[in-house]
């Protein structure tokens, strides 16, 4: 017997179920035929990316108090590709919840955090209120989300810190040029160039 992996992509409510037979090297749709391997890839990361809503920390009552807080550059592209990719490593939905350092909750709730600092890089403020930025926060999220704990050891070898911190920085002052912004209904993106 071989072992199957479906891959279940999703669009306009329909359903395409594949299979991969690690036996035979082959992919098969749903009927048996034969695909090319591009076109199940294709349907496997299309799966992986479908919209993910985020939880605000004011508008769902099933959030615990101790949920932390990502704080992230709501009009970049890349940004919230990450942020919906925390959602889904987030098993449950409990430990994380999401708000855009354009949102005025921002400035009320942290005033310690200035709009530069924002922009710089993103901040996870814990349940104790502590806040972690940029590399930082992401090395925090990494014990906090289990499905991240392989990658633990890796940013937290002694003397990578700065390693780490430069890496983080490059892609936080790139990530404009890796995706581009969020197209603004509004006139408030305008302030904020």
């Amino acid at each position: 017997m071989t072992n199957t992996l479906r891959l279940d992509s999703r669009s306009d409510g329909c359903r395409n179920f594949f299979w991969l037979v690690p036996a035979y090297n082959q992919y098969k749709d749903n009927r048996g035929n034969a695909i090319s391997p591009n076109f199940c890839c294709f349907f496997a990361i299309e799966t992986m990316l479908r919209r993910v809503e985020l939880p605000d920390p004011d508008s769902r009552a099933d959030l615990p108090t101790q949920s932390d807080v990502v704080i992230y550059d709501g009009n970049c592209n890349f940004c919230i590709g990450q942020v919906r990719n925390l959602r889904r490593l987030d098993i449950g939905g409990k430990r994380l919840s999401f708000l855009s350092l354009h949102d005025d909750r921002v400035t009320q709730r942290y005033p310690e955090l200035s709009y530069d600092d924002l922009m710089a890089q993103m901040y996870v403020i814990d349940g104790s209120g502590t806040a972690h930025g940029g590399s930082e926060a992401v090395k925090y999220l990494t014990r906090r989300l289990p499905i991240l704990w392989p990658a633990m050891p890796f940013l937290h070898l002694p003397g990578t810190a700065g390693l780490w911190r430069w890496l983080y920085n490059q892609v936080a002052k790139r990530r404009y040029k890796l995706a581009g912004k969020k197209a603004c209904d509004s006139d408030g993106c305008s302030i904020h160039l």
